[in-house]
């Protein structure tokens, strides 16, 4: 048996499960479509892709159901059963599976999603999974009610002026970077107000509840709480980082209440929903609440519904025997893998402007220990808004000008943003305040205050740094770089942020030259082939 999962909505996105619930192959649909968040047709996308339909015995989606059955593909998968549950419950369900837990309670938050009888919006709901094949609500609470995703995707987009959401891709990231150099105590009260009332408690969801924006509904431009924050944060720079930390501090305070609820079903705690991608909060529960185990999936936000359907199918409607430690997503890299044919024939298109060469990780090294900023194309791609080594871009976290360099001439993006260092697990201990394992860069850490100077690239204003932790369990093959750069350096960590330029990840070949064309990136690396282009003097 073959299960497809098939999200249409925005960040669109297709898996395949086989019979036991492991995956095959995840899609994200942005990544070929070339456009942020899109909302396209996942079973099309899958055929377009090399997918069979015929293979496939029962789809699984959440309540965009009307979506599936517009697609130019619903007539040859009409008769095959078809599973369709609510948006919160699949966020639940893709994230319990994900993790290493028996039993764990559920933290879902986001800027909402249908329930499952699509006449309820849920924005934050909790969760427990008692066993391998249960999965039942503690807590939802209403869109109108409570709504975290949908106070940072307005206040990103009204208050700072910053793109967010679809069509044009979310900047939260960058918002929770200026949180770091402003002062929270400023706008902490406006913050609190716009996130708690009576109304907020957490309650069950009321039948008959009508998806719609209620007067304070935060999303709104001219939600209250925000009406004047828009002239604030043009005044100065400061005033913007001032308003930020106080969005970011209420956020942490709320998410905190919702996390306790979780801890008091278990002491193993997932979440996930867009929220989760704030890696500043899940960093401060080491400190906050250091005797929770807590886990973040991979793709907590939209993209990971399609699974999240898929298994809810099968472990929780069909019963298929789940065991923890037998790890059906233990690594995110199940996307697309390119042959050397493929990639040849890509690099026919640059023309005369890169030189090809024959290369090994030593060289790359090499390059990186000269400074030079290194593309790197690796195996199959993986899946996230994070590069874990096999789409990213690698650098030297040692050069204090590095920093500046790849977000002005690669990134193109505000110089406040920081970059992540990819460490090797082993040294997390030595370099780290917490010896905490993140092998989906979804923690922020405080590093060392001996080692500071040592990797000045890769820390935040703070002296944090998001972290990606490797074992050669999770990457072998960037374990191994890392390990090699640590040989000849001493330093135990590279440089890695997402090979892209306000864009989505590069995917094939021919995007991966193309980015690196049209930025100031030294080298781009196919790791799979031995192969290494660099640009030709002028």
């Amino acid at each position: 048996m073959t299960v497809l999962g098939a999200w249409s909505g925005h960040d669109a996105s297709w898996v395949t499960l086989n019979a036991g619930g492991k995956i095959e192959q995840h899609c994200e649909i942005e990544r070929h479509l070339r456009e942020k968040e899109p909302a396209a047709d996942s079973l099309a996308w899958f055929v377009r892709l090399g997918g069979s339909l015929h293979d496939i015995n029962a789809i699984a989606t959440c309540w965009a159901i009307d979506r599936l059955r517009q697609s130019a593909m619903f007539d040859l998968v009409a008769d095959k059963r078809l599973h369709v549950i609510g948006h919160h419950e699949a966020h639940a369900a893709d994230t319990r599976y994900a993790s290493h837990f028996g039993t764990c309670a559920v933290l879902v938050i986001d800027g909402g999603g249908y329930d499952d009888e699509r006449n309820t919006t849920i924005a934050t709901s909790v969760w427990s999974a008692p066993d391998a094949n249960t999965l039942l609500p503690i807590v939802k609470v209403r869109e109108c009610d409570l709504n975290v995703g949908g106070i940072w995707t307005r206040a990103t987009r009204y208050v700072f002026g910053l793109e967010s959401g679809w069509p044009q891709g979310h900047q939260a990231g960058s918002v929770m970077a200026m949180a770091a150099l402003g002062d929270p105590s400023r706008f902490l009260a406006r913050f609190r107000a716009a996130l708690t009332s009576e109304r907020h408690a957490a309650t069950a969801a009321p039948a008959g509840h009508v998806r719609g924006m209620s007067a304070g509904d935060p999303r709104r431009p001219t939600h209250p709480y925000f009406s004047d924050l828009e002239l604030i944060a043009k005044r100065s720079a400061q005033d913007a980082y001032d308003i930020a930390a106080g969005l970011q501090r209420a956020t942490e305070e709320m998410l905190l209440r919702y996390v306790d609820i979780a801890a008091s079903v278990s002491h193993n705690v997932c979440i996930t929903g867009g929220v989760a991608l704030n890696t500043a909060f899940i960093g401060r529960l080491l400190d906050l609440r250091p005797e929770l185990n807590i886990f973040v999936p991979p793709i907590p936000y939209d993209a990971g519904l399609c699974i999240g359907a898929a298994r809810h199918m099968l472990h929780v409607v069909d019963k298929v025997p789940w065991v923890p430690d037998d790890l059906s997503w233990d690594v995110p890299y199940r996307g697309t893998q390119y042959d050397v044919n493929q990639v040849m024939t890509a690099i026919s298109t640059a023309g005369d402007s890169v030189i090809v060469n024959a290369a090994s990780d030593a060289d790359v090294v090499e390059l990186l220990a000269n400074q030079k900023i290194v593309a790197v194309f690796s195996g199959r791609s993986e899946s996230g808004r994070r590069a874990l080594g096999h789409r990213s871009i690698l650098a030297d976290p040692r050069d204090p000008a590095m920093k500046d360099r790849v977000n002005s001439n690669v990134k193109h993006r505000q110089a406040y943003r920081p970059f992540a260092p990819s460490v090797l697990r082993e040294h997390m201990a030595s370099w780290f305040e917490h010896d905490v394992s993140s092998p989906f860069m979804t923690t922020v850490v405080r590093i060392k205050n001996e080692r500071v100077a040592s990797v000045p690239a890769i820390l935040h204003a703070d002296g944090t740094a998001r972290v990606q932790t490797l074992t050669a369990h999770d990457n072998g093959w960037y374990h191994a770089l890392v390990t090699r750069w640590y040989a000849l350096t001493g330093v135990p960590m590279l440089l890695n942020t997402s090979f892209n330029d306000r864009e989505p990840i590069c995917e094939s070949p021919e995007h991966a030259i193309t980015c690196f064309k049209n930025t100031s990136i030294d080298a781009l690396y196919f790791a799979d082939h031995g192969i290494i282009l660099t640009r030709r003097p002028a």
